[in-house]
């Protein structure tokens, strides 16, 4: 069963009004610090909550660490001249704390529909699981490389390198096929070591 979370929310504040600096003092030493905007603190204020309702009413489960998470972002800006590459920090940061993924290290953001609505300038999301876990693009590459190369290496040293290619690390024993297939390098393969 394909889990989807749909969400209709008001824009959020651009990253260019995501940050600003601020000067504390450790003792006479001034330390500079970026916080987030009024401007941003409240907009999580709001949605947030309006996330979780969400996630609790249309039953998503937060998907486990490696998996990662489709989001199809559709924006109707109020008038020309919005860049909609602008709007992802501050949605995918309120995502994570609102708990649709870990991580926005797991989040695959998309543009979808543009359009200008000056009557109800909004996003439009749809988010759903990806099949890619960690570095192999379905479940089903994942056990094929298992099935391949299980028994190429000592069982300790698959079981870390397993371990590395879940959290999405390539390693220096593998490389990528010009169809992201992942393979065993050769001089790992144990019938090539003499």
């Amino acid at each position: 069963m394909l889990m989807k979370l749909t969400l209709k929310l008001p824009l959020p504040p651009s990253i260019n009004n995501y940050l600003f600096p601020v000067i504390r003092y450790a003792g006479k030493r001034p330390v500079a610090r970026n916080i987030k905007t009024p401007e941003v603190r409240t907009w999580e204020q709001i949605n947030i909550p309006v996330i979780k309702r969400a996630i609790k009413d249309q039953n998503w489960i937060q998907p486990e660490e490696g998996k990662f998470v489709n989001i199809l972002i559709h924006f109707f800006f109020p008038r020309k001249g919005f860049d909609a590459g602008n709007y992802n920090k501050v949605l995918l940061d309120a995502f994570t704390e609102a708990g649709i993924y870990i991580d926005d290290q797991y989040a695959k953001p998309q543009t979808g529909y543009i359009a200008i609505d000056k009557f109800n300038p909004r996003i439009e999301v749809e988010i759903s699981v990806d099949d890619q876990i960690g570095v192999f693009k379905s479940n089903d590459a994942r056990d094929k490389f298992i099935f391949l190369y299980g028994n190429e290496l000592p069982k300790r040293s698959f079981d870390a390198l397993m371990k590395k290619l879940d959290q999405g690390r390539i390693t220096e024993k593998v490389y990528l096929d010009s169809g992201f297939n992942l393979h065993l390098l050769n001089e790992f393969k144990k019938e090539t070591k003499k």
